[in-house]
């Protein structure tokens, strides 16, 4: 009668070890890769949204009965802006004045 074999149970489990690390590690890599291409999938989906609102508000531009009321408003816009631009000339001018003075005033003490 012969003996059946030895079984070396360390060695068993050492290579069952390595077997199921290697089968974690590209598990692991699966996951962690379609996680990615969800993400990513996900951020173009977004912009193609926004991009086809995009091409929709282009194909239905405003029509041409806004811009006379748009050209005037720009042209009120306008004309405040200057008004501003003169008055903050002045103002510069005032305190340029000023500071001449307080310079020249300081001078004589």
């Amino acid at each position: 009668m012969t003996q059946p074999p030895v079984i070396n149970y360390q060695a068993l489990n050492f290579w069952f070890g390595v077997f199921n690390s290697c089968v974690m590690v590209i598990l692991g890599t699966i996951g962690w890769w379609n996680l990615r291409e969800k993400v990513t999938n996900k951020r173009f989906q977004e912009a193609e949204k926004r991009l086809a609102g995009l091409e929709s508000d282009i194909k239905h531009p405003p029509s041409c009965t806004y811009h006379p009321r748009l050209e005037e408003r720009m042209d009120t816009a306008v004309g405040k802006l200057e008004r501003m631009d003169g008055k903050i000339d002045g103002l510069n001018r005032a305190v340029d004045l000023m500071n001449e003075f307080l310079i020249n005033q300081g001078g004589r003490q």
